[in-house]
């Protein structure tokens, strides 16, 4: 897993009903030559930084699409400034305000996915975030609203543009983790109205009761 010099990743965490953690995450890269994340000092600064922009930009259109028994909890920031695979500087920054308001109960599986995409072809050259939807009303095709993906679509660009601005030249990009681990910079966002479901995450699901009930008249 190749990761370049001055690489940064950084992780949107929270939970969901009954404890489930998530998170959601993306790359940076610290085009600066002065002033690296490479102290714990330095990557909590960066993680609140990142922190403000996500609570101004993406996380009031998120918290309506999970219920309140749910949040975003922390922005967490893992720092390779010397390269990977092993991060050497972590940093933290509680989120407030994450505490989810929806009401429309869906299956805690299901999420919706922003796609980074960059000016080069490839699935290498692309990017995911996955942000859970557990509430939110589905129209009559059984797939979120064209307002809602265009509304996530929107604040997450905005977001990731606001983490751009932020200074020492930080640069959101897709890191490909196989071969020379390439690093193109993120120039869209698309979202579509398909929810998508992880199985991983239904297996995992913790039962909350099973039922049963008896047939007669066998011969």
């Amino acid at each position: 897993m190749a990761i370049p010099d001055a690489m940064i990743r950084v992780t949107l965490t929270g939970h969901l009903t009954g404890g489930e953690i998530f998170n959601s995450s993306f790359w940076v890269v610290n085009n600066a030559a002065e002033g690296a994340i490479d102290t714990e000092v330095r990557a909590d600064a960066y993680a609140a930084a990142v922190r403000d922009q996500f609570q101004l930009e993406l996380l009031p259109t998120l918290v309506p699409r999970i219920t309140a028994d749910s949040a975003y909890d922390e922005v967490r920031i893992y720092g390779y400034p010397d390269g990977g695979p092993i991060a050497s500087v972590i940093g933290a920054a509680s989120v407030t305000g994450g505490t989810g308001t929806g009401t429309d109960e869906l299956p805690l599986q299901c999420a919706t996915v922003a796609s980074l995409r960059s000016d080069f072809s490839g699935r290498s050259r692309r990017g995911r975030m996955y942000l859970p939807m557990t509430a939110g009303l589905l129209g009559v095709d059984h797939q979120f609203t064209n307002v809602a993906a265009q509304a996530i679509a929107d604040d997450t660009a905005a977001f990731l543009s606001a983490v751009n601005a932020i200074p020492r030249t930080f640069n959101v990009v897709v890191l490909s983790q196989l071969g020379t681990g390439s690093v193109v910079p993120v120039t869209e966002i698309v979202v579509d109205t398909r929810v998508d479901t992880q199985r991983r995450r239904a297996q995992d699901q913790a039962v909350t009761a099973i039922t049963s009930a008896s047939v007669s008249g066998q011969v």
